[in-house]
């Protein structure tokens, strides 16, 4: 399998509000694979699955697009790796398409200036894909707001097992809002602080794992501050939710 690899560097900043459908993808991809990683100026080697130091790392960076990353696949089997990149200001800062095995981790998405143009906005949108990989993310706002800002969107990542883990989302209207068939999915080890809906299980037709967690291991994850439900229900199916107090 021929990979393609492509690093993108925004080194300046976009400030102030822009006009809609203006700076429409900062990348768009298709079919063809893609790997945003930190660039790590150190004179030692760094240990596999070790993060380089801050002081030796120049990071992605996207502020200021429609959608700052979208992906998207008519099958092919491509790598989609996205680690430790900075977004802020985007109405959606990453999208992905039917893809398998996509990897987000360690990403920074500041969500408090997005364009007044739109209602939706999304840290990370996942359609349509399986077998991914999403930890260890922040997505943050100052404070609530009218509008709906979603720090991770789910749509149809059908039934394989798959996990969303050890997140942190503060001020989301929706932390994680999910539709479709997502009978394989968990949510497990996640922190959500001062959102109004944590977990947003959208109707009657959407489906995750009966089970978040199991009798041995809680879900793991921790509510704070949450204004309307930790986790909002409006499926068909009940959802077995294993806790203890001290889930950590």
């Amino acid at each position: 399998m021929k990979k393609h690899i492509i690093t993108f560097l925004i080194v300046s900043t976009f400030a102030g509000a822009f006009a809609q459908n203006d700076r429409r993808h900062a990348i768009y991809i298709l079919d063809a694979g893609l790997t945003l990683d930190t660039y790590c100026d150190s004179e030692m080697s760094i240990p596999e699955g070790c993060e380089c130091p801050d002081i030796n790392s120049t990071y992605n960076e996207f502020s200021g697009f429609s959608t700052a990353v979208e992906v998207n696949t008519a099958g092919a089997p491509y790598l989609v790796y996205i680690n430790h990149a900075l977004f802020s200001n985007n109405v959606t800062s990453i999208k992905i398409n039917d893809y398998e095995y996509a990897t987000v981790t360690r990403c920074y998405f500041d969500m408090q200036s997005a364009p007044t143009f739109a209602s939706n906005f999304y840290g990370l949108y996942l359609n349509n894909c399986n077998a991914y990989t999403v930890e260890e993310n922040h997505f943050h706002r100052p404070s609530l707001s009218r509008k709906n800002y979603m720090g991770v969107r789910v749509n149809n990542s059908g039934t394989a097992a798959t996990t969303i883990y050890r997140n942190i989302f503060d001020e989301m209207n929706y932390g994680i809002y999910v539709s479709g068939t997502n009978s394989g999915l968990q949510m497990l080890c996640n922190d959500f602080n001062n959102g109004d809906k944590d977990i947003y299980i959208a109707d009657s037709h959407t489906s995750v794992s009966l089970l978040q967690g199991n009798q041995q291991t809680s879900a793991g994850n921790t509510f704070d501050g949450t204004v309307s439900a930790n986790i909002n229900n409006n499926s068909s199916h009940y959802i077995g939710y294993y806790y203890t107090e001290n889930p950590n």
